[in-house]
């Protein structure tokens, strides 16, 4: 198999090296989407203690239909990422497989307002569309300016390279496309993007560099006018095995923490480590250990941080929950100092629970989303939780699909300042061929 096939099939299966990612059936008869918006599923209360009166006045409030974005519909349309400003303005970006872009794999944005209208149509990112650009991710500052990253295959002269291009709060593209890595030699893939309140920005990687089993995180730091500000450096400090899967948050001033999975390091299979930086890329500190629970793996961390800088981590965790893979998550202080104790999020613990993504507002309060196991009656589907700055659970578990044959997945999700939130993700069938990109609205009351 050739060296750049191989490591595609790698970047579309987040872990591919455990067993939490299944083979997702595209077998089930499809129907249509109904009519109707159906209520949204009350599910079990948290273990602990709850105040049933606090819970059900906390409760995420839906602020619209589910909403299809890609308008192109052939073929699949895969993996979307949201990003949100201030006010509560938004961008997805995804992948489309259908050569849309004439070649191959092809990235794709669409804007909205903060009550879902959209902002002209769906646009292409990616100016050089030769092979495949895939697996994009977004950042937005406060004003609405934003940035979209992605993978490219052969571009930067070897394998796999970083790129990215910046826009304006219009939607207006400002400046070319551009190359991140400078190292180019083997593939530097998955990246992340975190910006801050003024718009400088910072972009991680997974550099491989020798085999899959060898890689490091490495980062690249850029004035909000696309002037790199650093040269790219390594992140991760501790370099035995593999480092992969990074995520990255910035807050208002710019300081910032990297998280990631690791093969070697917390005693026990796959952990999650983080580093904290400050505005001018000096690391605050070495490597730290975020999971407590260390048995099995702990993989693809995603992570939130307020304007203040604290922040939460949430992951996927290996029977931690009982049952296959959970979502668990820990908060910390600006100072990286442990807010209590890593937690679950998930209460329906059947199957898997995976593949979190985490929104955190400006008083610290935060939502995680997830793809669960056949919880919605079908194969996978989305749910979020909301939680206040001191890691109370504010809402009950809510599915957010409405369809729910086949499998909905890969979720991401994005907050504003006062915590408004919208939740995307990937659709099998529903808009009647392949993979489509849909979101749902949310009111923080």
């Amino acid at each position: 198999m050739p060296r750049h096939t191989w490591l595609q099939k790698l970047i579309e299966k987040l872990a591919s090296a455990t067993t939490r990612m299944r083979s997702r059936s595209r077998s089930v008869r499809l129907r249509t989407v109904p009519a109707t918006e159906p209520l949204e599923v009350r599910q079990m209360l948290s273990g602990g203690p709850v105040n049933h009166a606090h819970a059900m006045t906390s409760m995420n409030v839906l602020a619209g239909p589910e909403i299809q974005f890609n308008m192109h519909t052939t073929g699949d349309q895969v993996r979307p990422k949201v990003a949100m400003d201030a006010k509560g303005d938004y961008v997805v970006v995804w992948t489309d497989y259908s050569g849309l872009d004439g070649s191959g794999q092809g990235i794709f944005a669409q804007r909205y307002t903060a009550a879902s209208v959209p902002q002209g149509g769906n646009f292409r990112v990616n100016a050089y569309t030769t092979g495949n650009q895939f697996r994009p991710t977004v950042a937005m500052d406060s004003a609405g300016d934003f940035v979209v990253t992605w993978s490219s295959y052969g571009r930067d002269g070897h394998g796999w390279g970083i790129f990215a291009q910046r826009y304006n709060a219009a939607g207006v593209a400002e400046g070319h496309e551009f190359q991140v890595n400078v190292y180019t030699t083997r593939d530097q893939v998955f990246s992340a993007v975190a910006m801050d309140s003024t718009g400088d920005f910072v972009i991680t990687w997974t550099s491989v560099t020798s085999s899959v089993s060898s890689s490091g995180i490495f980062a690249r730091m850029y004035n909000a006018n696309g002037t790199a500000r650093t040269a790219e450096f390594k992140v991760n400090s501790y370099t035995t095995g593999a480092q992969d899967h990074s995520a990255v948050a910035m807050d208002s001033k710019g300081d910032f923490v990297v998280t990631w999975d690791a093969s070697a390091g917390d005693g026990s299979g796959y952990g999650i480590f983080a580093r904290r930086f400050n505005a001018a890329g000096v690391p605050l500190g070495l490597d730290f250990t975020v999971n407590t629970y260390a048995s099995n793996n702990q993989l693809a961390p995603a992570i939130a941080m307020d304007p203040a800088g604290d922040f939460v981590i949430a992951w996927d965790s290996e029977l931690k929950d009982g049952s296959s893979f959970g979502v668990a998550a820990r908060r910390f202080n600006a100072a990286a100092v442990a807010q209590g104790p890593e937690f679950n999020v998930n209460t329906f613990t059947k199957g898997l629970q995976f593949s979190p993504a985490v929104a955190m507002d400006n008083a610290g309060d935060f939502a995680i989303a997830w793809d669960s196991d056949k919880q919605d009656g079908s194969l996978d589907g989305v749910y979020v939780r909301r939680y206040n700055s001191a890691g109370t659970a504010l809402a009950i578990e809510l599915r957010v699909n409405s369809y729910t044959t086949s499998v909905q997945a890969a979720p991401s999700i994005a907050m504003d300042a006062l915590g408004d939130f919208v939740v995307a993700w990937d659709s099998f069938g529903q808009d009647g061929s392949g993979y489509g990109a849909f979101l749902k609205r949310y009111k923080a009351a």
